[in-house]
């Protein structure tokens, strides 16, 4: 069964904040929703949230246009 995967809910790396686990795979890696600041949801793999990685969801970090 292995181990209680460590939780990120709230927490942010960068211009996300995480907001749901996803999914857990067999080799026991882990998938987080994270909601960025321009709005956009992308789910990234906990290891890629954690060293920097993956820093928005590929807009640059930018807040969303106001209309």
């Amino acid at each position: 069964m292995g181990r209680t995967p460590i939780s990120l809910l709230r927490r942010r790396f960068g211009s996300l904040t995480v907001i749901q686990l996803v999914e857990r795979n067999k080799h026991q890696n882990t998938k987080w929703r994270c909601e960025c600041d321009c709005g956009e949801k992308v789910d990234v793999f906990y290891q890629n949230l954690v060293t920097g990685r993956t820093k928005s969801c590929g807009c640059g970090g930018r807040p969303a246009a106001e209309s």
